[in-house]
């Protein structure tokens, strides 16, 4: 039995669909989990309004009864920015990050000690 999974990239809020190419005699049930959960069957999962918690390893599972599974696992890549203002005594902090907590920009904004700023 030959299979394959490909990673799929989506911005947050996107429906997608992992698929799992499979051959097999005979035909193989193919079957999606996620953190050892069933979450569905089929060569295609549809994922809706993706947000960055269905982020993960989606892992599909080809049994046609005839020797081992075939295993592969797709990961769901949700690109998704957000800012955090953060303030302190000396500085305020713009920050975006993205998902995979790369940092994509910073920008330190020194607080002004002019005595007209405060």
């Amino acid at each position: 039995m030959d299979q394959s999974c490909a990673d799929v990239t989506a911005a947050e809020g996107d429906d997608v669909t992992l698929e799992c190419h499979v051959t097999g005699s005979p035909e193989p049930t193919v079957l999606w989990y996620r953190h050892a959960v069933l979450v569905g069957s089929g060569a295609q999962l549809r994922v809706e309004n993706v947000s960055r918690k269905k982020a993960d390893g989606y892992h599909c599972v080809a049994d046609n009864g005839v020797g081992q599974p075939a295993r592969c696992t797709g990961q769901l890549i949700v690109q998704c920015q957000y800012s955090v203002r953060v303030r302190n005594a000396d500085l305020t902090f713009n920050i975006s990050i993205h998902l995979s907590d790369t940092l994509i920009s910073s920008h330190v904004i020194p607080k002004s000690t002019h005595p007209l700023d405060t």
